[in-house]
């Protein structure tokens, strides 16, 4: 029986014990948005900036991506005395060059969306699911105020939604993101 780990505004997560492995069961996703999210994890094979996609059902009428597990979330290993903060960060900088050169940008950094390995020492990016990919590296990109979770949203989000002063943004919103979560 998978266990419920998380839900989220277009799927859940499950990890399925017998296999350890996780999936990600998609709940009312576009079919546009399913593949573009499949396609920045094949982009991104091999980076190590994101957890092995095993394979993917879209078949069935439960849509499912399969990953390798990892035990943690970052909100999970935050305060612990065996958690690299220096390690990870790096990983995570390392990963947003790597988006930006490929034109993706994450646009949901948040700590449940960063997994951490079992020896708290390397970081992964996870949760495409509102991401875009833009073939026009590092332009800034018409505004959709949807984007991003409150807590972790970039100044140019926050202020386009109280008096659009901003009406475009970049990359630099999920390395705002970031930095938030070192603070």
């Amino acid at each position: 029986e998978p266990k419920l780990l998380g839900r989220g505004t277009y799927g859940e997560v499950f990890h399925y014990t017998n296999q350890d492995l996780v999936g990600k069961k998609f709940i009312d996703a576009k079919g546009s948005d399913i593949y573009r999210e499949i396609a920045i994890y094949q982009i991104l094979i091999d980076s190590h900036c994101t957890p092995e996609m095993l394979h993917f059902d879209l078949t069935s009428a439960e849509k499912v991506i399969y990953f390798e597990h990892y035990p943690y979330t970052l909100d999970a290993v935050f305060g612990n005395p065996n958690f690299s903060i220096y390690e990870c960060f790096y990983d995570l900088l390392r990963c947003l060059e790597l988006l930006r050169s490929q034109g993706i940008l994450h646009l949901d950094l948040k700590p449940g969306n960063i997994l951490v390995n079992k020896d708290m020492k390397h970081a992964l990016l996870i949760d495409f699911g509102i991401a875009e990919v833009d073939r026009t590296i590092n332009q800034n990109k018409p505004k959709d105020n949807a984007k991003q979770t409150p807590n972790f949203r970039s100044p140019e989000m926050c202020l386009n939604r109280m008096n659009k002063i901003f009406d475009t943004y970049s990359y630099k919103a999920d390395v705002y993101s970031l930095g938030l979560m070192l603070l």
